[in-house]
């Protein structure tokens, strides 16, 4: 207890909810609590093992909001005052109740932010975010490099502190319950860090057993990812797609409702990235997890995710599901013509072809406008006497649409 530096004791003090960080006035020597049972022994009966003037009270038992749980508390007293300094959630955690029990929060969505802002010194990276990740989802996270993806994804796991804005996790505010709540979820941010000297199945154990997780999590996690073969061999010996599929079993050790995944496919060969998609689709279809997962690359989102949210200079520019953003496509199509000639065919039809653009000595291009402009241009340029060798539709891309929005926001 004496190396708890007094950054520590803050930070954890202020996780607590208000109502926990009590100061009261005793009469005399304070009471102690039963370890076992939690309840407060007789006055004078006290347990001191961190030192003259301190008290270390197991077993606290907190009911608040539908949330419970066990807590040590580490307590000084300071002349007839007893001040809360720490509250060590972690040698106790306590988990919410099932969320049948909080029906307050049943209908709300997992995650949801409301004007979240964030900055480095003076320089804005965040810019009043508004995500809603409902429950059931694989919701994926697009934006260039640099656009803020880590940076809220940090955010949402309490590790940096939020300039203005909310955070709330099943329907409950992180800034108050946040040991609690994050019992819920499993993160895996950049590259995991692991023991290289231990094997896939020993690295698992030692993390299952700092978190108090049950035994059998361990063998279930591993077959999980598709490691179970390869869990007796060293982690310096895993594949980058491996070591990344060992990452998300850490991950999945506590049985999370919700994942949180920081560009889990950067730097994976192709075999890698097909892995990665297919244990993903798996975790959110077959094991009812709600996933949300950061990228760059909308060709690898739009083949797993349900719901798309599209960050560009720490700015929401589009949020909604797969076929929202499907449908922004709408209005963009482009009719393309191949032809002998485009430069003579915009001469000769120029109430026609007078918008066209010139993609190639060859080619032309225009907006889409319905299939009876199609037939009328087929019709003048067979009248004008000028070979047709193709007329089609092109529907811009995802990736297209996604630059559209990203460049949009850039200029």
């Amino acid at each position: 207890m004496a190396g708890v530096g007094r950054e520590r004791q803050e930070q954890v003090v202020a996780e607590l909810p208000s109502s926990k960080i009590v100061q009261r006035r005793a009469a005399g020597r304070p009471s102690s609590i039963n370890p076992a049972s939690g309840s407060l022994n007789a006055p004078g009966r006290r347990t001191n093992p961190a030192g003259r003037g301190k008290w270390y009270f197991s077993g606290v038992e907190e009911k608040e909001n539908g949330l419970r749980g066990r807590k040590a508390v580490l307590v000084e007293l300071s002349g007839k005052d007893i001040v809360l300094l720490l509250g060590l959630q972690q040698f106790f955690p306590f988990r919410p109740v099932q969320p049948t029990a909080m029906s307050s929060a049943t209908t709300a969505p997992l995650l949801e932010t409301h004007d979240l802002s964030f900055s480095f010194g003076a320089r804005p990276i965040v810019h009043e975010l508004n995500l809603r990740v409902e429950p059931g989802s694989i919701y994926g996270f697009l934006g260039p490099n640099g656009a803020g993806k880590s940076t809220t994804m940090r955010l949402l796991l309490g590790l940096l502190r939020p300039a203005a804005g909310t955070v709330r996790l099943f329907g409950y505010d992180l800034a108050r319950h946040r040991v609690a709540l994050l019992g819920r979820v499993g993160a895996l941010i950049e590259s995991p860090s692991l023991y290289d000297h231990l094997t896939g199945r020993e690295n698992v154990e030692a993390t299952r057993r700092l978190r108090g997780v049950s035994a059998h999590r361990t063998a279930e996690v591993l077959a999980l990812v598709g490691l179970a073969a390869d869990a007796h061999r060293p982690a310096r010996e895993y594949s980058l797609g491996m070591r990344q599929r060992l990452g998300l079993a850490l991950a999945l050790l506590p049985d999370p409702d919700l994942l949180l995944l920081d560009e889990p496919t950067n730097g994976l060969d192709p075999t890698g990235i097909i892995e990665m998609r297919a244990l993903l689709r798996s975790l959110g279809h077959e094991h009812g997890k709600t996933i949300l997962v950061s990228s760059h690359l909308i060709s690898e989102i739009e083949k797993t995710v349900t719901h798309v949210g599209v960050i560009q200079r720490g700015r929401l520019v589009f949020q909604g599901s797969l076929p929202d953003l499907q449908r922004l496509q709408t209005g963009r199509a482009q009719l393309v013509l191949e032809t002998e000639n485009a430069d003579t065919c915009r001469n000769l039809l120029p109430n026609l072809l007078g918008g066209a653009t010139v993609a190639g000595p060859g080619t032309l291009q225009l907006p889409w406008l319905s299939r009876e402009q199609a037939a009328e241009l087929a019709a003048g340029l067979v009248a004008a006497g000028q070979p047709l060798y193709g007329l089609r539709q092109e529907q811009p891309t995802l990736e297209d649409t996604f630059l559209h929005l990203t460049e949009a926001v850039s200029e």
